[in-house]
């Protein structure tokens, strides 16, 4: 798929978005219970500059997600203080949720996947709920998928900058609903299964930490300093919803979380409706999940079979002498490239790994095949050197 049918496809999918986002915004979903005092605090960060909640008897600062007040406070002083308004705001987060997760799948997998992915996201009714709905969720999964795509650029570019994007944008999720502390985890395990022995000798991991501390460090501070204030407000408004740690409770919650999911906003992947396009999105989403298991597997396996084969070389190598070993190689890649075309185009510099490098940009790749390859021309330099001394006093003996 070229570049320019990408863009063309992701503008149609993107399209199929707002035509199910945007009609009658105001009116579907019904009114929920929690956008008026939402909305509320916003207003107030507008008038004031404290998340004040005078519809709930609170004259002081709500201190419980409050990066969602101040954002909708600088959306609403922009477009107006009205239901519609606050919509909007997230019908545009949710777009570029959509425009994102296309641009993950694009650079992780390819481009059908990138999307696919953008596509079920597009048609899914629990996620057009969200994103119809003023409430603190889907700002906060926005966040998170910016935290995703900026560490996904930053490990493709070599750059730490990216990675306290990364970081920085975890932070304004978390501030915005706390359980996006979930991507947390998933970025973590991202970071160890890329470098692995090395997460604590490269930067990257120091960047981001930087990064989250830098958004998240000042509200730290002041609930730790009010926290007898905080303590209150969590048993006024939201005892129920702060998460239990005993694993009772969290097998409570796992027990009712596809009853849940079947009620909310019209939920569709565990609904059990008869319905054929439902199906097909059910087993797409077990063949994928499937496929992407199936993948992960095959990275490690290829990934211990690299560690093996350089170790056999090495081990090779050890009792050869250097300069015939290299010659030995030289027959082999000679003879490989008169029977297999594709070895003759990487002789000629026409590898594959480098040239997705240049066209995806990556030039993390790129730099370290380029290094690999320097590397590599300065031993044989030094092979050949040897090798020449060696004849030159061959013959003044």
């Amino acid at each position: 798929m070229t570049t320019r049918v990408w863009y063309v496809a992701l503008a149609a999918v993107l399209i199929v978005y707002l035509h199910n986002a945007l009609p009658y915004l105001t009116t579907l979903p019904r009114v929920n219970v929690d956008e008026p005092w939402l909305m509320e605090r916003g207003f107030q960060v507008m008038r004031t500059g404290v998340p004040a909640q005078p519809m709930l008897g609170l004259d002081r600062a709500y201190l419980l997600q409050v990066g969602y007040g101040y954002l909708l406070a600088i959306w609403m002083s922009i477009f107006g203080v009205e239901l519609l308004q606050a919509r909007l705001l997230a019908v545009c987060l949710g777009l570029g949720i959509v425009a994102m997760v296309a641009w993950i799948g694009r650079r992780e997998v390819d481009s059908a996947a990138g999307l696919a992915a953008a596509l079920f996201l597009a048609v899914d009714s629990n996620f057009l709920g969200g994103v119809r709905s003023a409430r603190t969720d889907i700002p906060s999964v926005f966040f998170v998928v910016c935290a995703l795509a900026a560490y996904v650029r930053g490990r493709a570019l070599a750059r730490p900058a990216w990675f306290a994007v990364a970081g920085a944008s975890l932070g304004l999720a978390i501030l915005c609903h706390g359980n996006a502390f979930w991507a947390a985890l998933v970025l973590l395990a991202w970071y160890l299964v890329d470098y692995g022995r090395r997460a604590l000798q490269v930067r990257y991991g120091y960047a981001f930490i930087g990064g989250a501390l830098l958004t998240l460090g000042p509200y730290v501070a002041v609930v730790a300093s009010r926290w007898h204030d905080v303590q209150i407000q969590i048993g006024n408004f939201a005892a129920d919803r702060i998460p239990g740690w005993r694993p009772s409770f969290l097998l409570q919650q796992i027990a009712q979380e596809p009853q849940r999911y079947r009620g909310w906003y019209f939920g569709l992947v565990t609904a059990s409706v008869p319905d054929p396009l439902l199906w097909a999105f059910q087993l797409a989403i077990v063949v994928g999940f499937g496929f992407a298991v199936y993948l992960s597997i095959r990275r490690i396996d290829v990934g211990r079979r690299r560690v093996d084969l350089r170790r056999a070389h090495q081990q090779q190598g050890a009792g050869v002498p250097a300069a015939h070993h290299d010659r030995l190689r030289a027959r082999r890649g000679a003879r490989r490239q008169r029977s297999d075309p594709r070895a003759a185009d990487a002789a000629r510099g026409g590898d594959a790994r480098v040239h997705r490098a240049v066209r995806r940009r990556r030039h993390g790749v790129l730099r370290e095949v380029v290094l690999d390859g320097a590397q590599e021309r300065a031993r044989l330099v030094r092979i050949d050197g040897a090798d020449a001394a060696r004849a030159r006093a061959r013959r003044a003996e």
